[in-house]
């Protein structure tokens, strides 16, 4: 087999995002092996839920072996290629209400568009998102809970 540092930056490649012209089998394929890093699910785990899914016998094992196999190595290079933390410098928000010329719509649905300013590595970056009402007030709750706990940290 191949060295393990070898391995590892294989699964740091193989676990960052696909191509954006990667096969949907593909896609499925990343999005199941990555959940299964992240959960730490064992070979027959991830066989059951192969099968169970739908998946041939056959590949169901053919993937569960590979995982017996590489899984470990998977799982090292997910934690090496884990998501960089920036800083967040600024938050804006505006609410709007969504009109409709139609009497099929749905009518004044309300929501809020956010512009996150963070501090990239060398720049800063913008992130814009919109959402419904009630996912910004979910949003605005996790926001505080991690300023209270990073108030408790230091």
């Amino acid at each position: 087999g191949k060295p393990a540092a070898e391995q590892e930056a294989f699964f740091t490649a193989a676990l960052a995002a696909p191509a954006a012209d990667a096969t949907p089998a593909t896609k499925a394929a990343h999005a199941i092996f990555r959940q299964a890093a992240l959960a730490d699910v064992d070979a027959a785990a991830l066989e059951a839920h192969m099968r169970s899914s739908g998946l041939g016998e056959a590949s169901a094992a053919a993937a569960s072996q590979s995982w017996a196999t590489l899984g470990e190595a998977a799982r090292h290079g997910l934690l090496s290629a884990a998501t960089k933390i920036h800083r967040l410098v600024d938050l804006d928000w505006k609410f709007g209400v969504s009109a409709s010329s139609s009497e099929h719509a749905a009518m004044g649905q309300t929501f809020v568009q956010l512009r996150l300013v963070v501090q990239a590595e060398s720049a800063l970056e913008y992130v814009h998102m919109e959402m419904k009402l009630p996912r910004f007030y979910e949003f605005l709750m996790m926001l505080e809970e991690a300023r209270a706990k990073m108030d408790v940290m230091g």
